[in-house]
């Protein structure tokens, strides 16, 4: 019974250590201001598989649970150019990816 609860603890502890996620804020590169709904593509470190993604909320934040390793972010906007950010690195825990500023897209016809 008493290896049976050691184990026990030992996988809840490996869960809630093994708990990480890809987090960052989206905005414009020239206002500063927050650039709601923004989609964010998380890749494979190097590869075109996209493992995850997901959009920035309101106040242009974003957050994504992701297991530790190594990827490449995408963000991109209606109206601005995308940007790719590469070898991010997520570790146990908790990774913060600094403000991710775009730049708008001046398409003159």
């Amino acid at each position: 019974m008493k290896n049976v609860l050691v184990f026990g603890f030992f996988l809840l502890a490996l869960n809630v250590f093994s708990q990480s996620s890809l987090s960052g804020k989206v905005t414009d590169l020239q206002t500063g201001e927050e650039i709601k709904g923004a989609t964010v593509k998380v890749f494979k470190s190097n590869s075109a598989e996209v493992v995850d993604g997901g959009f920035s909320d309101f106040v242009g934040d974003f957050k994504l649970p992701m297991k530790p390793g190594t990827y490449d972010v995408e963000v991109s906007a209606p109206g601005y150019h995308s940007k790719r950010i590469d070898a991010v690195e997520v570790f146990i825990c908790k990774t913060k990816l600094q403000e991710i500023k775009l730049e708008v897209n001046d398409i003159k016809s």
